[in-house]
């Protein structure tokens, strides 16, 4: 493990903690005792708080943030919503490892010293965690026990999570700072921000590591943005949009044709998130037939027909299985 009692000893902390908040005044106070009583000290704080708050987010952020040490409050012109502000804190960060923490969410008080300690360890590019969904806003419960470390290549890590295998959020990862700007990474504008920007993240790292643990809480929060019901076709369209920029920026990667067949699977099951009228109307449209007709993967292509061959099945299907499965309350992400 890290050092949990080390303070800030220089002028560039280990960790930046970067939290975008949009209309999130209830929960900035909160967010902000998780991060003053992470055992790990050697780390800044940014807010990044968006021009489009009609809350009092602002203030309580800059409330909180007069009480903190290394805590600073950005205010971002919204211009590219989760992935500009995203990025607005990735353009001021300082620390050697980055972490984009969500503001309604619940991390264990040791997350970082826990990831710090591997990346040191092992000499990682990226760390990442398991994790719990939940509906109930309590403490993280944790135990004593001992759990695995994986170490793969950034490839291998890819590969895993093109097969749900490794998170996809990156509040569940501390990412190189280095390594994400020598490579040029950046979030896509918008939402669903963090599919291309981990996927690109593990493709360009050296060594990645996974932590069965689970130190962070996920709030399956009504109202915002991934669980809001007014949000479920933008979020269903913008994820078909992530997954066919990837099947465009992996060309010349190792795994190529892996890769391919698993973006195009992993876009008829993001399908799933649309409205039921919108779903239909995708699989019966030209994109999805043009889709097919370009993934050599036959898993990929006999899903994808089925889908097209009979949308209500399929679409009950798949809403079953992310309501009982998939973001069940209390499951971990990766068994443990």
């Amino acid at each position: 493990m890290a050092n949990a009692e080390k303070e800030p000893t220089g002028t560039r902390p280990r960790v930046s903690v970067i939290i975008c908040v949009l209309n999130g005044e209830r929960f900035v106070e909160t967010i902000c005792e998780y991060t003053m009583k992470q055992t790990f000290k050697d780390i800044e704080v940014l807010l990044i708080v968006s021009d489009k708050s009609v809350d009092r987010t602002l203030e309580a952020s800059e409330e909180m943030a007069a009480k903190m040490p290394r805590a600073t409050v950005y205010k971002y012109r919204d211009v590219g919503e989760l992935g500009g502000s995203k990025n607005h804190g990735l353009e001021h960060a300082k620390g050697d490892f980055l972490w984009f923490l969500d503001v309604d969410d619940e991390p264990s008080l040791h997350y970082l010293e826990e990831l710090v300690g591997i990346a040191d360890a092992e000499g990682a590019d990226i760390v990442g965690c398991n994790f719990r969904y939940s509906t109930v806003r309590t403490p993280l419960e944790e135990d004593d026990r001992k759990y695995k470390v994986c170490s793969m290549t950034g490839v291998e890590a890819a590969k895993l999570r093109a097969t749900e295998r490794y998170p996809v959020a990156s509040w569940s990862m501390l990412y190189s700072r280095k390594m994400v700007l020598e490579n040029g990474i950046r979030f896509e504008e918008g939402i669903c921000e963090d599919i291309s920007f981990t996927y690109k993240s593990l493709l360009h790292a050296k060594k990645v590591c996974f932590c069965y643990k689970p130190l962070y809480k996920y709030m399956i929060t009504p109202g915002s943005v991934c669980n809001d019901k007014k949000n479920k076709d933008r979020r269903g369209l913008t994820e078909l949009v992530r997954y066919d920029n990837l099947e465009r920026y992996i060309d010349g990667f190792p795994e190529e044709t892996f890769f391919r067949n698993r973006f195009a699977l992993l876009r008829i099951r993001s399908s799933g998130h649309l409205t039921f009228l919108t779903f239909c109307r995708y699989v019966c449209g030209e994109d999805h037939r043009q889709m097919l007709k370009r993934t050599p993967g036959a898993m990929a292509v006999l899903e994808g027909l089925f889908q097209r061959m009979f949308p209500p099945v399929y679409y009950l299907m798949m809403r079953t299985w992310f309501k009982l499965v998939f973001y069940r309350s209390g499951r971990s992400y990766v068994p443990v």
